[in-house]
């Protein structure tokens, strides 16, 4: 099977972010099938804009529209319409694959995942990492009735021209149900760790020990973005971070 996989914030164990999309992509490779990543350069510095390289079997289409979390609200909100309109035109014009997976964020994504369905006729995959625009909205990022307006259009857009549904949680799933999507058009599939990449034995704890200067204070290792939307900060109040040595790393799938 050819699979075409549209996924903004791709990236490899180089860069800086969650690796999901990766080690799927990496596993159907060795499992025979032929994976097309078409990404924007974000989190992941090795990788090349305006190239198409071979990455572990992947083919990694990095198109422009680069993105960074230091930008400003109207900086991103161009990066996402920018990297939608260039996937589009590959996802309308290449006939080149069998079933397009789309995964968000963004929810801009939503755009060439329809152009995959309606326009090259080929089956869509849509999975939801956050149910946008919600997350936005409570976490008070998303304020304007405007945009609000037009991610909930872009939101029934994805849901609409799907064939499937992957929700990354149980929550997420009810949240959609009552939204009004179908839940037998739904297969949660939550994150999860590669155990071999993650082995404590594989580590000199000394040595670790050794560089964070830990010496012997409680170290405590948090896998994740710290944000607001992941409660970080609450969870924080009260601790004496002279006594703690926080080490934090975004190698999640």
């Amino acid at each position: 099977m050819k699979i075409l996989y549209i996924h903004q914030y791709f990236c490899t164990p180089k860069g800086s972010s969650g690796v999901r999309s990766y080690e799927f992509a990496k596993r159907w490779v060795e499992a025979g099938h032929s994976v097309r990543i078409i990404t924007s350069m974000g989190y992941d510095e090795s990788l090349n804009p305006g190239t198409v390289e071979t990455i572990d079997g992947i083919t990694v289409q990095t198109i422009g529209g680069s993105y960074s979390p230091t930008m400003g609200m109207l900086a991103r909100i161009w990066a996402f319409f920018v990297f939608a309109f260039q996937s589009t035109w590959i996802a309308a014009r290449s006939r080149d694959y069998d079933v397009v997976l789309a995964t968000s964020t963004p929810i801009t994504v939503a755009v060439p995942a329809a152009a995959a369905r309606w326009i090259a006729r080929r089956p869509v995959v849509f999975e939801v990492r956050d149910v946008w625009p919600d997350a936005a909205i409570d976490a008070g990022v998303l304020t304007n009735p405007v945009l609000i307006f037009v991610a909930r259009m872009l939101e029934k857009l994805a849901y609409g021209s799907a064939n499937h549904l992957v929700p990354l949680s149980s929550g997420m799933e009810q949240r959609m149900e009552q939204k009004g999507v179908d839940a037998g058009k739904m297969t949660v599939l939550p994150n999860c760790s590669d155990l071999a990449r993650f082995n404590p034995s594989n580590y000199d704890r000394a040595a670790l020990r050794a560089q964070f200067e830990a010496n012997d204070r409680f170290v405590l290792l948090y896998v994740g973005a710290i944000n607001i939307a992941n409660g970080m900060y609450g969870a924080a109040e009260g601790v004496r971070f002279s006594d703690v040595v926080v080490c934090g790393g975004r190698q999640s799938l």
